[in-house]
């Protein structure tokens, strides 16, 4: 990065501040982007909750593949609630300045 600004003209003494600027601009969007996964897979599994737990069972629609239902429910509750424990506080400034977005191993999916 320090070659390409060197490369476009930037003054070397002013290249420290841009890239200074440039992580502090790095870090504000980087907050908003992890705190916004967060809710989105918090409010997901809600409503994947409610709709597997309370909804489908009082309807007609899953007679007779009530298993089939059950683990396709399961798996997306068990797939959000993985992504509310992988996002959880990672909009905080220690976490972002070190880490920017959380390294998510699918490897760790399979326990759950």
């Amino acid at each position: 990065m320090i070659f390409s600004l060197k490369d476009a003209g930037a003054d070397p003494d002013e290249i420290a501040d841009i890239m200074a600027v440039g992580h502090a601009e790095y870090v504000a969007k980087r907050k908003v982007i992890n705190k916004t996964c967060y809710f989105i897979a918090l409010g997901l599994l809600v409503v994947t909750f409610i709709v597997f737990i309370a909804v489908l069972p009082g309807t007609n629609m899953v007679v007779g593949q009530r298993s089939l239902y059950s683990i396709f429910g399961a798996l997306l509750i068990t797939f959000f609630a993985f992504h509310v424990v992988a996002y959880r506080n990672t909009w905080k400034s220690p976490f972002v300045e070190t880490h920017g977005k959380p390294r998510i191993q699918y490897v760790f999916f399979l326990f759950f």
